[in-house]
């Protein structure tokens, strides 16, 4: 059995969710909400109709036509002459309750490593503002997603190496499978960015080769982790393998007069 885990604390045996923290504070969420909700029903019904009868067999007569009916629903209390009603004033407090819901809300967003615009809460956010706090949890989303694979491309190669080890597949010589894989890109908004710094960071490697200031393996390894595609040493040395050489430039012949 293959055991793939995340959030996995030192010293134990398996991992936690990305959402586990903040599962109590949705149920106290929905729980305050579902109050909320109660009390403003409650409080909008107090303004019933209250409605008194002398005569003790016209309130139980009256009291048998509403038996089967809620009073509340209907606005209608009965009661008799020895009897009396009395509704407690329940405020609301709305002012006050805004300022608990976007702390809840705050709560939810933070156990789950996003903004309060991801949950469609823009308040006086702007653009330029939502794109700075879209950056963590864009960099959290990439590394889930790599995570992720990860263990897909780990899953794949130990079923492959059990199947060959009944004999129903051959491994390569050299033991190495050649997985890979490749997902859709999180933020696709830093394409731009991303294009930029590799231009920039390539014009100047170029001059920082021709002064033989860093060499082609260097070159190579920071021209792609500017672009966003960090390499490995392997894949670095395949793509300098296929480059072509450059030509050491020629002395002209010296014409003669």
């Amino acid at each position: 059995m293959l055991h793939l885990a995340v959030n996995r604390p030192i010293g134990a045996t398996r991992g936690e969710g990305d959402l586990l923290p903040i599962l109590p504070w949705a149920k106290r969420y929905s729980e305050w909400l579902a109050d909320r909700v109660r009390l403003n029903r409650l409080r909008t019904r107090q303004g019933m109709l209250d409605v008194k009868i002398a005569d003790d067999m016209m309130v139980q007569e009256k009291r048998q036509q509403l038996r089967t009916a809620n009073p509340w629903q209907y606005g209608i209390y009965v009661h008799g002459p020895g009897e009396e009603i009395q509704l407690h004033n329940l405020e609301i407090r709305a002012d006050q309750a805004e300022q608990d819901g976007r702390v809840l809300r705050l709560a939810l967003a933070a156990g789950a490593n996003i903004a309060l615009h991801y949950l469609g809460e823009g308040e006086a956010t702007n653009y330029a503002t939502a794109k700075e706090m879209g950056e963590p949890t864009a960099r959290f989303f990439t590394e889930r997603q790599s995570e992720l694979a990860r263990f897909l491309q780990e899953l794949v190669s130990e079923a492959f190496r059990r199947k060959a080890a009944l004999g129903l597949a051959r491994l390569p010589a050299d033991g190495d499978l050649a997985l890979d894989w490749t997902a859709t890109e999180v933020a696709r908004a830093d394409n731009q960015s991303l294009a930029i710094a590799a231009r920039d960071i390539t014009t100047a490697l170029t001059q920082m080769r021709a002064n033989g200031w860093v060499d082609d393996t260097t070159a190579v390894s920071l021209a792609f982790k500017f672009a966003g595609e960090p390499l490995g040493e392997e894949e670095v040395a395949r793509i300098l393998a296929l480059a072509p050489q450059p030509q050491e430039p020629t002395d002209a012949p010296t014409p003669t007069p």
